[in-house]
């Protein structure tokens, strides 16, 4: 057994940016391995899971908690203008969203502090060790902004679950080559139940958690350096182009190089 209250919270930030957003802005029933926050600063966007429909303004913040099933677009004004970006908070091992009963949506205001703070996390170079402190601790403060008023599920102290080992090692060697019995292996349990635990801890197989990971980290590559398409593939740990490209569009809509000219407009994410 553990205890939510004993467990070091810890942040990591991923990637983000400021963004204008116009109808292009849309994708259903997306997955994302990291949690996301969405800022806004000027219109309307909509975000809907299977639960709620969330309609954030100005001032509004929407927390999507990694492995939660959601779409996004735009409302009918037909533009916005936001700061996000994707994050990990962990207690221990876990994912921190999973011991809070918070709302996805809150209203944190609009003022100039919470805006410094954003442009903190996504601007800061983090190269250095100060760096990486005024991201982090710029992260912690935007998320405790949000949580404030939030509480602690009741019944906080679970089962210790083998899968978590082998999601933190999925994440740090994701675009490496490993057999689903070497990870069942890693959490000492059968391939099939292995299988099955990591599609209830996650919300999705193992196989389609790791491509989500190469994949997320594929659509950074393409934005934010100049680094050649086949490149890219290789750094996130896929060998076959077809295979690469296929999946990518299932996954955006586009193939990896019209992704890239799309980006010019910054209409994604």
């Amino acid at each position: 057994m553990r205890n939510l209250y004993n467990d070091a919270i810890t942040a990591v930030y991923h990637h983000g940016s400021k963004i204008t957003l116009n109808a292009t802005w849309h994708d259903k029933n997306i997955v994302c391995p990291n949690s996301k926050i969405y800022y806004v600063l000027s219109g309307e966007i909509c975000v809907e899971t299977d639960n709620s429909s969330y309609i954030a303004r100005r001032g509004d913040a929407i927390l999507i908690p990694a492995g939660v099933k959601h779409s996004y677009h735009l409302t009918d004004i037909g533009e916005a203008e936001k700061y996000w970006f994707h994050f990990d908070l962990r207690a221990g091992q876990y994912n921190y969203f999973e011991s809070i009963d918070f709302p996805y949506l809150k209203n944190i205001g609009y003022n100039k502090s919470i805006c410094e703070l954003f442009e903190t996390v996504i601007n800061c170079p983090s190269d250095t060790p100060s760096g990486r402190l005024a991201v982090s601790s710029s992260l912690m403060s935007i998320i405790g902004i949000f949580l404030d008023g939030s509480k602690y599920i009741k019944n906080d102290s679970v089962e210790n679950d083998e899968t978590d080992t082998v999601i933190d090692f999925i994440k740090k060697n994701y675009n490496e080559k490993f057999t689903l019995k070497q990870l069942a292996d890693m959490a000492k349990l059968s391939p099939n139940h292995f299988a099955k635990k990591f599609k209830e801890r996650i919300g999705h197989p193992p196989i389609k958690y790791i491509n989500a990971l190469k994949l997320e980290r594929a659509k950074f590559l393409l934005e934010y350096t100049a680094k050649p398409i086949n490149k890219v593939m290789e750094e996130v740990g896929f060998l076959d182009a077809a295979h690469f490209s296929k999946l990518f569009k299932l996954e955006t809509g586009y193939s990896p190089s019209k992704f890239r000219r799309a980006l010019v407009s910054k209409t994604f994410f």
